[in-house]
């Protein structure tokens, strides 16, 4: 959906904005980001400077009021403290959205404040004079407008009296602007909603549910972008957690991710060291442990075993779901962390059962087995101590145990597939929905592919992404390498082509011409539709291929009109064009070919054309504006998930 609209709220200073905004963002952390104002003022008692900033450049920039500073704070919201002169500078270079003049001083807004908050994707507020509303309202920013007022002048100039931080002069000048504010606040179409503040539990109420869909927009995006909990997996040795384990890994390939855990004991026959257990020695993995680097480690039969915090950053980087398989120590040791996973235990049907399987696997001593039994006894009595886990599953049927396990983590399996439909896997941006759909755009050439596309991409500025061809022709005059087309050699193009390094390929009036995949996947990795101008024989190689684009072909009205425009160049020698206008035969009759093309636009009138090509590509504009105001540019989605390797399995 659209990101949050930002809110612009004004009044008179003593209204009770503040005391409004600092329950807001109490109730609502997280949602709002408040955009720092400028002001040559002194600085009241209490007042914390945004950051220490002595030069323009750093004047424009760290912007975002920290919450914990907005609770605090005993009056207004703090500010960025300056000099009339860096922010008349700042003005001048149309560096501020709005400013205004109050009792000598300079206040102003920053583009760059509202930016910031943007791009974390909050509600921005801006906390602004009458005249910053008037400024706004010449925008294009499309705020909620709010107005806060005193229920009369009379209790305002009490509450402004009270404070003791003014001159009798400046109260006056307050206190007039003030009457001034209250009677612009009741002018039609000024604010969306003015609030007179006599009451201020109804004051509060009004304005959360002025703002309580925008609100939503922010929570929505949050659940979202909401990682799926990771999971505790307990229980003894020969309980069946790992067949288990695998069985749900396989049925739900790409959710969850193994952390390799750390352990002192040998390999056994099979296992591979960094893929089972990363095998090293009693000394590392102390030594780890008194760095603080282990969220649990344990020992047992006199083996270290350890989970490191690397190995959950390692799986959560991989945006999966995670498994943490630990004894029962390690799941004390979790429960004092801020971890919040689910607690499952996986017990056998009895003891019997369990000493049976574990002598089957004839990979320990007697010694060895029997303490491995001890500690399994004290595991099955813990696992049923109250608030220990929230659920304990008992193997005596193995599909019956698997059906709980998956009943279990249904929901956070489910958190990783709808992550996955909301992401592209081929860039860590997020986005709404599957990406764009790419574009083969073909037609001989004089039929005006390129002035439509150049239209098209002017039109939607940052939709599209040309994927750039690579030919073996000399550049025509005006024709930048590396943006027109990369011109290269032959013997480059041939390598690569051999190198299949090519979607696409063809020769024509003895040059080369091709489209690398890299060219694709850079267009793709920003989120793009990506466009690739190929000819006929080029559609039909892509057609071999699962790129899944939608494919159009641009026309010329008639061989005469092209053969017209082609000789207007003036760019080509006689054979050379002769050349292109048989190819152009060729390709006005190939492109009527039923299933060639999803549309073909004759050029016979450049508007109608246009209209055609954006109507066709509509959907997919649409998917990548919509991803733009869903996301935020500089947050990569995360889905978290890690396994923890069970101690002795």
């Amino acid at each position: 959906m659209a990101g949050p609209r930002p809110v612009v709220l004004s009044g008179p200073s003593g209204a009770g904005k503040s005391t409004l905004l600092k329950r807001l963002m109490k109730d609502y952390e997280g949602v709002f980001g408040f955009s720092v104002s400028h002001t040559t003022r002194n600085p009241r008692p209490g007042e914390v400077d945004g950051k220490g900033l002595s030069s323009l450049p750093m004047l424009l920039g760290a912007v975002l009021l920290p919450v914990a500073d907005v609770l605090s704070s005993e009056s207004s919201p703090d500010y960025h403290f300056t000099t009339r002169e860096k922010m008349q500078e700042g003005i001048d270079k149309g560096e501020f959205i709005e400013n205004a003049e109050f009792s000598g001083n300079l206040y102003g807004t920053s583009k760059s404040a509202i930016e910031d908050v943007k791009a974390k994707n909050l509600i921005c507020i801006l906390d602004v004079d009458i005249q910053g509303v008037k400024n706004i309202k010449e925008t294009d920013l499309n705020p909620i407008y709010i107005s806060v007022q005193p229920p009369s002048m009379e209790i305002l100039e009490k509450r402004l009296r009270d404070r003791q931080t003014e001159t009798e002069d400046s109260l006056q000048k307050r206190l007039d602007a003030a009457r001034t504010d209250m009677e612009l606040s009741n002018e039609p179409g000024m604010f969306d909603l003015v609030i007179v503040n006599d009451d201020l539990e109804a004051a509060y109420d009004q304005l959360k549910s002025a703002l309580m869909e925008e609100i939503q927009k922010v929570q929505d995006a949050k659940n979202v972008m909401a990682g799926p909990r990771p999971v505790v997996l307990s229980g003894p040795s020969g309980a069946g957690k790992s067949t288990l384990l695998k069985r749900l890994m396989k049925d739900y390939e790409g959710v969850f991710g193994f952390s390799v855990s750390h352990t002192t004991r040998n390999p056994r026959p099979g296992e591979v060291d960094g893929k089972d257990y990363h095998f090293t020695t009693r000394e590392n993995v102390q030594e780890g442990i008194d760095k603080g680097e282990f969220i649990e480690n344990a020992e047992f039969s006199g083996n270290m075993y350890g989970t490191s915090k690397s190995a959950i950053e390692d799986v959560q980087a991989q945006n999966l779901i995670c498994i943490l398989d630990v004894d029962i120590q390690g799941v004390k040791n979790i429960k004092e962390t801020d971890l919040n996973p689910i607690y499952i235990s996986v017990q056998p049907p009895s003891m019997e059962i369990l000493e049976k399987r574990l002598r089957d696997r004839q990979t320990e001593t007697e010694d060895s087995l029997q303490k491995r039994l001890d500690a399994a006894r004290t595991d099955m009595e813990l696992s049923n101590e109250p608030g220990m886990f929230d659920l304990v599953i008992v193997n005596d049927d193995l599909e019956a145990a698997y059906d709980q396990l998956k009943s279990a983590l249904m929901e956070e399996i489910q958190k990783v597939q709808d992550a996955k439909d909301y992401t592209s896997s081929s860039t860590p941006a997020v986005c709404v929905m599957a990406g764009p759909r790419p574009v083969v755009l073909s037609g001989p050439s004089g039929a005006g592919k390129s002035t439509l596309l150049k239209r098209l991409m002017k039109d939607y500025e940052g939709v599209f992404g040309f994927s750039v061809s690579h030919t073996t022709r000399n550049p025509r005059p005006g024709e930048v390498d590396g943006k027109d087309y990369h011109f290269t050699t032959r013997e480059k193009v041939q390598e690569g082509i051999d190198k299949e390094e090519f979607i696409e390929n063809a020769e024509f009036s003895g040059n080369m011409y091709g489209t690398s995949k890299s060219a694709i996947e850079d267009v793709q990795a920003k989120n793009l539709i990506c466009i690739l101008d190929v000819d006929i024989q080029g559609v039909k190689n892509i057609k071999e291929t699962d790129l899944n684009p939608i494919y159009i072909s641009v026309q010329p009205p008639s061989m005469e009109i092209l053969e017209k425009r082609l000789r207007d160049r003036q760019t080509e020698t006689e054979d050379s064009l002769q050349k292109r206008l048989d190819a152009a035969r060729t390709d006005m009759e190939l492109s009527n070919e039923p299933g060639m093309f999803d549309l073909v636009i004759v050029n016979d009138d450049l508007e109608a054309a246009y209209d055609q090509l954006k109507s066709a590509l509509m959907e997919e504009i649409q998917k990548v504006q919509d991803a733009k105001d869903y996301t935020s540019s500089s947050t990569p989605a995360v889905w978290y998930v890690v396994h923890i390797k069970q101690y002795g399995v």
